[in-house]
Protein backbone atom coordinates (compact mmCIF):
# COMPACT_ATOMS: atom_id res chain seq x y z
CA UNK A 1 0.00 0.00 0.00
CA UNK A 2 1.39 3.72 -1.06
CA UNK A 3 3.67 2.81 -3.90
CA UNK A 4 3.14 4.03 -7.15
CA UNK A 5 2.04 1.77 -10.45
CA UNK A 6 1.75 2.14 -13.77
CA UNK A 7 -1.58 0.75 -15.16
CA UNK A 8 -3.17 0.83 -18.39
CA UNK A 9 -0.81 3.83 -19.14
CA UNK A 10 -1.41 5.79 -16.31
CA UNK A 11 0.32 6.08 -12.63
CA UNK A 12 -1.79 4.92 -9.87
CA UNK A 13 -1.60 4.76 -5.87
CA UNK A 14 -2.20 1.33 -4.31
CA UNK A 15 -4.29 1.53 -1.33
CA UNK A 16 -4.42 -1.75 -0.13
CA UNK A 17 -3.73 -5.05 -1.45
CA UNK A 18 -6.06 -8.37 -0.69
CA UNK A 19 -4.65 -11.46 0.27
CA UNK A 20 -3.82 -13.93 -2.88
CA UNK A 21 -6.79 -16.40 -3.31
CA UNK A 22 -5.14 -18.75 -6.10
CA UNK A 23 -7.98 -17.87 -8.21
CA UNK A 24 -6.02 -16.36 -11.60
CA UNK A 25 -9.17 -14.13 -12.32
CA UNK A 26 -9.54 -12.41 -8.87
CA UNK A 27 -5.75 -12.08 -8.32
CA UNK A 28 -5.04 -10.10 -11.54
CA UNK A 29 -7.78 -8.03 -10.53
CA UNK A 30 -7.18 -4.23 -9.76
CA UNK A 31 -10.35 -2.69 -7.84
CA UNK A 32 -10.63 1.19 -8.45
CA UNK A 33 -13.56 3.47 -8.07
CA UNK A 34 -16.85 3.55 -10.26
CA UNK A 35 -15.68 7.06 -11.89
CA UNK A 36 -12.48 6.27 -12.32
CA UNK A 37 -12.59 3.41 -13.72
CA UNK A 38 -15.08 5.11 -16.51
CA UNK A 39 -12.51 7.75 -17.22
CA UNK A 40 -9.71 5.18 -17.65
CA UNK A 41 -11.43 2.86 -19.99
CA UNK A 42 -12.45 6.20 -21.80
CA UNK A 43 -8.81 7.14 -22.31
CA UNK A 44 -8.45 3.38 -23.77
CA UNK A 45 -10.98 3.56 -25.84
CA UNK A 46 -9.22 6.64 -27.72
CA UNK A 47 -6.72 3.65 -29.35
CA UNK A 48 -8.98 1.62 -30.45
CA UNK A 49 -11.52 2.09 -34.04
CA UNK A 50 -14.29 0.16 -33.96
CA UNK A 51 -18.21 0.53 -32.88
CA UNK A 52 -18.57 0.20 -29.01
CA UNK A 53 -21.49 -2.67 -27.87
CA UNK A 54 -23.69 -0.93 -25.02
CA UNK A 55 -24.14 -4.03 -23.79
CA UNK A 56 -21.88 -7.54 -24.13
CA UNK A 57 -23.02 -10.05 -25.92
CA UNK A 58 -24.26 -13.78 -24.55
CA UNK A 59 -21.32 -14.75 -25.98
CA UNK A 60 -18.74 -11.81 -25.02
CA UNK A 61 -20.47 -12.34 -21.70
CA UNK A 62 -19.54 -16.40 -21.51
CA UNK A 63 -16.58 -15.43 -22.40
CA UNK A 64 -15.79 -13.16 -18.99
CA UNK A 65 -17.07 -16.17 -16.93
CA UNK A 66 -14.98 -18.49 -14.54
CA UNK A 67 -14.79 -21.23 -16.72
CA UNK A 68 -11.05 -20.70 -16.96
CA UNK A 69 -10.47 -22.38 -13.73
CA UNK A 70 -11.25 -25.84 -15.33
CA UNK A 71 -8.92 -27.26 -17.51
CA UNK A 72 -9.28 -26.35 -21.11
CA UNK A 73 -11.41 -24.13 -21.09
CA UNK A 74 -9.25 -20.63 -21.12
CA UNK A 75 -10.59 -18.00 -22.76
CA UNK A 76 -9.14 -14.72 -23.97
CA UNK A 77 -10.16 -10.87 -22.37
CA UNK A 78 -12.43 -8.63 -24.07
CA UNK A 79 -10.91 -5.93 -25.15
CA UNK A 80 -11.44 -2.32 -24.12
CA UNK A 81 -12.77 -1.09 -27.98
CA UNK A 82 -15.97 -3.83 -26.71
CA UNK A 83 -16.77 -2.18 -23.13
CA UNK A 84 -19.12 0.83 -23.30
CA UNK A 85 -18.01 3.26 -20.04
CA UNK A 86 -21.70 3.61 -19.12
CA UNK A 87 -22.21 -0.52 -19.42
CA UNK A 88 -21.17 -3.33 -16.99
CA UNK A 89 -19.72 -5.77 -18.21
CA UNK A 90 -20.12 -8.27 -15.10
CA UNK A 91 -22.30 -7.97 -11.72
CA UNK A 92 -21.37 -10.42 -8.93
CA UNK A 93 -24.66 -11.52 -6.51
CA UNK A 94 -24.54 -12.95 -3.33
CA UNK A 95 -27.79 -14.81 -2.01
CA UNK A 96 -28.85 -15.25 1.59
CA UNK A 97 -28.92 -18.18 3.28
CA UNK A 98 -31.99 -20.65 2.13
CA UNK A 99 -31.97 -19.00 -1.32
CA UNK A 100 -32.19 -21.19 -4.60
CA UNK A 101 -29.01 -20.04 -6.32
CA UNK A 102 -30.44 -22.46 -9.66
CA UNK A 103 -33.84 -21.18 -9.87
CA UNK A 104 -32.50 -17.05 -9.25
CA UNK A 105 -30.32 -17.48 -11.98
CA UNK A 106 -32.96 -19.12 -14.14
CA UNK A 107 -35.18 -16.05 -13.34
CA UNK A 108 -32.39 -13.45 -14.53
CA UNK A 109 -31.62 -15.40 -17.47
CA UNK A 110 -34.97 -15.37 -18.39
CA UNK A 111 -36.22 -11.64 -17.87
CA UNK A 112 -32.72 -9.94 -18.96
CA UNK A 113 -31.93 -10.36 -22.57
CA UNK A 114 -28.04 -11.01 -23.64
CA UNK A 115 -26.92 -11.86 -20.82
CA UNK A 116 -25.17 -14.92 -19.41
CA UNK A 117 -25.55 -16.28 -15.36
CA UNK A 118 -22.66 -17.76 -14.39
CA UNK A 119 -22.85 -20.25 -11.01
CA UNK A 120 -19.80 -19.80 -8.96
CA UNK A 121 -20.26 -22.43 -6.72
CA UNK A 122 -20.82 -24.96 -9.85
CA UNK A 123 -17.54 -23.96 -11.11
CA UNK A 124 -16.83 -25.03 -7.29
CA UNK A 125 -18.14 -28.33 -7.33
CA UNK A 126 -16.42 -29.34 -10.83
CA UNK A 127 -13.18 -28.21 -9.13
CA UNK A 128 -13.77 -30.46 -6.33
CA UNK A 129 -15.11 -33.30 -8.14
CA UNK A 130 -11.54 -33.19 -10.58
CA UNK A 131 -9.54 -32.72 -7.41
CA UNK A 132 -11.21 -35.77 -5.92
CA UNK A 133 -10.70 -37.76 -8.95
CA UNK A 134 -7.55 -37.12 -8.82
CA UNK A 135 -6.70 -38.01 -5.13
CA UNK A 136 -8.69 -41.33 -4.95
CA UNK A 137 -5.89 -43.23 -6.90
CA UNK A 138 -3.60 -42.09 -4.56
CA UNK A 139 -5.66 -43.82 -1.54
CA UNK A 140 -3.95 -46.92 -1.30
CA UNK A 141 -0.66 -45.57 -2.34
CA UNK A 142 -1.02 -43.87 0.75
CA UNK A 143 -1.90 -46.29 2.94
CA UNK A 144 1.04 -48.82 1.69
CA UNK A 145 3.22 -45.69 2.96
CA UNK A 146 1.46 -45.74 6.33
CA UNK A 147 2.00 -49.01 6.61
CA UNK A 148 5.63 -49.19 5.83
CA UNK A 149 6.43 -45.90 7.76
CA UNK A 150 5.24 -48.60 10.72
CA UNK A 151 7.21 -51.74 9.69
CA UNK A 152 9.94 -48.98 9.53
CA UNK A 153 9.98 -47.69 13.12
CA UNK A 154 9.71 -50.76 14.24
CA UNK A 155 12.69 -52.02 12.91
CA UNK A 156 14.73 -49.03 13.64
CA UNK A 157 13.67 -49.10 17.56
CA UNK A 158 14.09 -52.77 17.34
CA UNK A 159 17.80 -51.80 16.82
CA UNK A 160 17.48 -49.53 19.49
CA UNK A 161 16.88 -52.24 21.61
CA UNK A 162 19.26 -54.42 20.88
CA UNK A 163 21.89 -51.90 21.12
CA UNK A 164 20.28 -51.12 24.48
CA UNK A 165 20.23 -54.68 26.03
CA UNK A 166 23.13 -54.24 28.63
CA UNK A 167 20.93 -50.65 29.65
CA UNK A 168 18.08 -52.17 29.85
CA UNK A 169 18.93 -55.37 32.11
CA UNK A 170 20.72 -52.97 34.71
CA UNK A 171 17.44 -51.42 34.89
CA UNK A 172 15.79 -54.28 35.55
CA UNK A 173 18.42 -55.68 37.42
CA UNK A 174 18.15 -52.16 39.74
CA UNK A 175 14.48 -52.97 40.68
CA UNK A 176 12.75 -51.14 37.26
CA UNK A 177 9.61 -53.24 36.64
CA UNK A 178 8.66 -54.51 33.51
CA UNK A 179 6.17 -51.47 32.91
CA UNK A 180 8.87 -49.08 33.38
CA UNK A 181 10.84 -50.74 30.64
CA UNK A 182 8.40 -50.73 28.37
CA UNK A 183 7.48 -46.66 29.44
CA UNK A 184 10.55 -45.93 29.06
CA UNK A 185 10.52 -46.82 25.31
CA UNK A 186 7.15 -46.25 24.50
CA UNK A 187 7.80 -42.48 25.84
CA UNK A 188 10.73 -42.23 23.40
CA UNK A 189 9.32 -43.34 20.69
CA UNK A 190 6.86 -40.63 21.00
CA UNK A 191 9.31 -37.93 21.72
CA UNK A 192 11.02 -38.84 18.28
CA UNK A 193 7.55 -39.14 16.75
CA UNK A 194 6.25 -35.64 17.91
CA UNK A 195 9.53 -33.82 16.81
CA UNK A 196 9.62 -35.73 13.50
CA UNK A 197 5.96 -34.81 13.09
CA UNK A 198 6.58 -30.83 13.77
CA UNK A 199 9.91 -31.05 11.09
CA UNK A 200 7.96 -33.03 8.69
CA UNK A 201 5.18 -30.12 9.28
CA UNK A 202 6.73 -27.27 9.08
CA UNK A 203 9.04 -28.45 5.93
CA UNK A 204 6.15 -29.69 3.99
CA UNK A 205 4.29 -26.37 4.67
CA UNK A 206 6.76 -23.77 3.58
CA UNK A 207 7.61 -26.27 0.28
CA UNK A 208 3.78 -26.18 -0.43
CA UNK A 209 3.78 -22.12 0.43
CA UNK A 210 6.31 -21.51 -2.20
CA UNK A 211 5.51 -24.27 -4.39
CA UNK A 212 1.19 -23.88 -4.62
CA UNK A 213 0.87 -22.10 -7.84
CA UNK A 214 3.31 -24.44 -9.38
CA UNK A 215 1.41 -27.42 -8.32
CA UNK A 216 -1.81 -26.23 -9.14
CA UNK A 217 -1.16 -25.15 -12.49
CA UNK A 218 0.25 -28.64 -13.28
CA UNK A 219 -2.78 -29.88 -11.99
CA UNK A 220 -4.69 -27.42 -13.76
CA UNK A 221 -7.15 -26.74 -11.26
CA UNK A 222 -8.09 -23.69 -8.78
CA UNK A 223 -6.32 -23.28 -5.86
CA UNK A 224 -7.65 -21.68 -2.56
CA UNK A 225 -5.22 -21.48 0.46
CA UNK A 226 -7.09 -22.14 3.74
CA UNK A 227 -7.59 -19.73 6.40
CA UNK A 228 -5.91 -20.22 10.01
CA UNK A 229 -8.17 -21.96 11.38
CA UNK A 230 -7.88 -25.47 8.14
CA UNK A 231 -4.20 -24.95 8.14
CA UNK A 232 -4.02 -25.51 11.89
CA UNK A 233 -6.11 -28.41 11.59
CA UNK A 234 -4.87 -30.36 8.89
CA UNK A 235 -1.46 -29.58 10.27
CA UNK A 236 -2.65 -31.32 13.91
CA UNK A 237 -4.07 -34.14 11.95
CA UNK A 238 -0.62 -34.37 9.98
CA UNK A 239 1.38 -35.02 13.15
CA UNK A 240 -1.87 -36.67 14.96
CA UNK A 241 -1.06 -39.69 11.79
CA UNK A 242 3.15 -39.41 12.39
CA UNK A 243 2.73 -39.66 16.06
CA UNK A 244 0.32 -42.54 15.45
CA UNK A 245 2.64 -44.24 12.97
CA UNK A 246 5.97 -43.45 15.21
CA UNK A 247 4.29 -44.91 18.66
CA UNK A 248 2.69 -48.11 16.97
CA UNK A 249 5.64 -49.24 15.07
CA UNK A 250 7.52 -48.67 18.45
CA UNK A 251 5.04 -50.93 20.50
CA UNK A 252 6.32 -54.20 19.92
CA UNK A 253 10.04 -53.73 20.71
CA UNK A 254 9.09 -51.86 23.70
CA UNK A 255 6.93 -55.33 24.27
CA UNK A 256 10.04 -57.39 23.51
CA UNK A 257 12.18 -55.35 25.89
CA UNK A 258 9.90 -55.76 29.12
CA UNK A 259 9.95 -59.52 28.65
CA UNK A 260 13.70 -59.42 29.07
CA UNK A 261 15.50 -60.98 31.59
CA UNK A 262 18.02 -59.16 33.61
CA UNK A 263 20.41 -62.24 34.09
CA UNK A 264 20.02 -63.05 30.39
CA UNK A 265 20.35 -59.24 29.23
CA UNK A 266 23.85 -59.02 31.26
CA UNK A 267 25.35 -62.30 29.99
CA UNK A 268 24.42 -61.45 26.48
CA UNK A 269 26.24 -58.18 26.81
CA UNK A 270 29.43 -59.94 28.41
Amino acid sequence: PGQEVWFAGRKLRVVATLSQTGIGYMDRVAFMPIEGARRLLNELKNSYSGKVNKRPTANRQSAMDFGHLISGSATDSPLPKDLSPDGVSMVFIKVSDGTLSKALASSIASKVDGIAVILLNKNAAMVKSAISQAMRPLLIPTVALVLMATMVVGVVFSMMVRERTRELGLLRAMGARRRDVFMAVALESLLVSIAGSFTGVVAGGSLLLVFKNNVMDALEVASLWPGPAEVIAVSMGAMLVSIIVGVSGALYPAYRACLMEPSKALGDCT
